[in-house]
């Protein structure tokens, strides 16, 4: 019996697609209401009982359907009657949970506050930016992160949730655009608390068959200058212990600010979350949104180094993201995908 009094549960077929329903009944008047449909892409066979969660929500477990037909997990709000899945199995990770049910644990630990941090990170140890990765040179396109902890309890331990569903405290990571990477620590007590750190990704790939890699070299006798070359991959790594760094030549004269906009998802079905970082942590910028004809779609005043939403209501296509600060401008391009 739920908090509200009422009684909830689910069928194993049925419905209006035949994979079954969520339904309530209320054991003062026996007035039973049809809650949710499973669609077979939501669930099917849901056979699992539900449990209500300290959040409110009910919790279950499909026997089979979703995304590769082997069940799924999922979460419904008696309040606003939304249902969410939650994971798909895929046969590695799970398959065909029959009768399963969840049970949610309640520690008597107290919750000691702590912080999280993914500390900078870099891909070499020379010729590099920090929290760079860089695409099409092997040893430099993947990078590891960290989840790091301080404070807390002293015997606390800890559960990590990264932002790609990953839960080891390390990560290895090869993103191929730039991304705004973040892990959920969630201590023995039940304290979560979260951190995160911006990616960005330089193509270093050059030649015809982009099978060679751009390298930055200083000019022997003019180092104030310097000349970018395409190289290949086995000449790289002695060019960076010479000073030699990865990519093209840039003097960042049009972003003295530093300014770097991380997106995720990106194709995206529903919307975007921006997280525009700079030299100025707090600052503003202006933030405009440019569709493939030219048209400006949306803009608006923004903080640095704060999470921002848009897209939501996007129709599908290519739009371009300009962000100004002063005499500082970046940019990059989303596409919004279809449902």
């Amino acid at each position: 019996q739920a908090t509200n009094g009422k009684l909830y549960g689910s069928t194993e077929s049925g419905g209006s697609y035949n994979d079954g329903v969520i339904y309530s009944l209320n054991p003062v008047n026996n007035d039973y209401t049809k809650l949710y449909d499973f669609t077979g892409s939501t669930g099917s066979l849901p056979t699992s009982s539900l449990l209500q969660a300290s959040n409110g929500k009910l919790y279950g477990i499909t026997y089979g359907g979703g995304a590769t037909g082997q069940g799924v997990i999922y979460s419904f709000d008696p309040t606003t009657n939304t249902f969410n899945k939650l994971h798909d199995f895929n046969g590695a990770d799970g398959a065909g949970a029959f009768n399963s049910s969840f049970i949610e644990y309640h520690s008597t630990e107290a919750c000691v506050p702590f912080t999280v941090r993914i500390p900078d990170v870099r891909v070499l140890p020379s010729g590099v930016q920090p929290n760079t990765v860089y695409h099409g040179y092997g040893p430099a396109d993947s990078v590891t992160l960290t989840a790091q902890v301080s404070g807390g309890a002293a015997n606390a331990t800890y559960t990590y949730l990264w932002c790609d569903g990953e839960t080891t405290k390390c990560i290895r990571v090869s993103p191929k655009a730039d991304k705004h990477y973040t892990v959920i620590v969630t201590s023995t007590a039940g304290c979560s608390y979260s951190g995160g750190l911006q990616l960005k990704v330089v193509d270093v790939r050059c030649g015809d068959h982009l099978d060679k890699v751009k390298v930055c070299r200083r000019m022997p006798g003019n180092q104030s200058h310097s000349l970018t070359v395409c190289m290949d991959a086995g000449e790289v790594a002695a060019q960076l212990s010479n000073g030699a760094t990865l990519g093209s030549y840039s003097a960042d004269a049009n972003n003295p600010a530093g300014l770097v906009i991380g997106t995720s998802p990106n194709p995206s079905r529903s919307s975007f979350t921006l997280f525009i970082t700079g030299n100025a942590s707090g600052e503003q910028v202006s933030l405009r949104v440019v569709n493939a004809f030219g048209r400006v779609v949306e803009s608006r005043v923004v903080s640095v180094n704060q999470a921002v939403q848009i897209g939501a209501s996007y129709s599908p296509g290519i739009y371009y993201i300009e962000v100004v600060q002063g005499s500082s401008k970046t940019s990059t391009k989303v596409i919004k995908q279809g449902r």
